[in-house]
């Protein structure tokens, strides 16, 4: 599955190349021959070759190397050692989000994790801690597959979970308009979390103080008003898990 996303988009561009050169090729050689060649700025030129599109993006969460605290699943470490911890501590990660991996630098090298071993990884972030959870201690691995940020913990959990995909090239080689490259778009979506009858439930939900005030029920004047006095804004990352820690905290 490595490089999958990389390998679809050059496939696609390259079909596209290969078509229009041929049909481009053809067309000329017989506007030569009749005698109707009629150069203009309108006409796209047959026989000269377009330049090809490439990807725009990366595939990582954060292509930055960040030190991480790591914590394995226990039945994946006892398959190599019965007596091996099962966390590693302060090594430079990062989390590929095409192809479900967590990237260990090491003095060795680059080493390559499955995303399913991992039951939660610990950022250290500008001095402070980012965390991220297997999607499998919630029960969705199919839908959800690799890690979800935990945003907040406690009354109201909220988890935001980042997905991949891969935008197609719009370019239209007749018209000589559109987008020549693919682009690789991380997608952020939110999730309020709730346990019944022993099963995590996930509702996706929209940042806004609007739904955070449904949210909060009973407490939404002080949450509002929590939100108002200190110009926070629930679109922001850092100022939604302010405001969750905040209602959190409310006795």
């Amino acid at each position: 599955m490595k490089n999958v996303l990389l390998i679809a988009a050059l496939a696609c561009t390259g079909w596209v190349q290969a078509q229009t050169d041929a049909a481009m090729t053809n067309s000329l050689r017989d506007d030569i021959n009749s005698g109707n060649l009629e150069p203009s700025p309108y006409r796209v030129i047959y026989g000269v070759p377009q330049q090809s599109g490439s990807v725009q993006g990366d595939v990582y969460l954060d292509p930055a190397w960040q030190k991480a605290d790591v914590w394995f699943y226990p039945e994946v470490v006892a398959r190599y050692d019965p007596k091996a911890s099962d966390k590693v501590s302060s090594l430079p990660v990062r989390i590929d989000l095409g192809n479900k991996f967590v990237e260990f630098q090491l003095p060795e090298g680059v080493k390559v994790i499955d995303a399913a071993s991992i039951k939660k990884i610990e950022l250290k972030d500008s001095g402070s801690i980012r965390t991220f959870m297997n999607t499998r201690q919630y029960g969705h691995t199919k839908e959800m597959p690799g890690f979800a940020e935990v945003l907040s913990d406690g009354k109201i959990t909220v988890v935001k979970y980042t997905k991949l995909w891969l935008k197609q090239p719009t370019y239209n080689v007749a018209l000589n308009v559109g987008e020549r490259d693919a682009k690789l778009i991380k997608q952020k979506d939110y999730y309020l979390v709730s346990e019944k009858n022993g099963a995590y439930l996930l509702d996706k939900f929209k940042p806004s103080t609007g739904s955070l005030k449904k949210i909060t029920k009973s407490k939404a004047k002080k949450v509002e008003a929590y939100i108002n006095d200190n110009g926070l804004d629930p679109k922001n990352d850092g100022d939604l898990m302010k405001i969750l820690a905040y209602y959190n905290g409310l006795s």
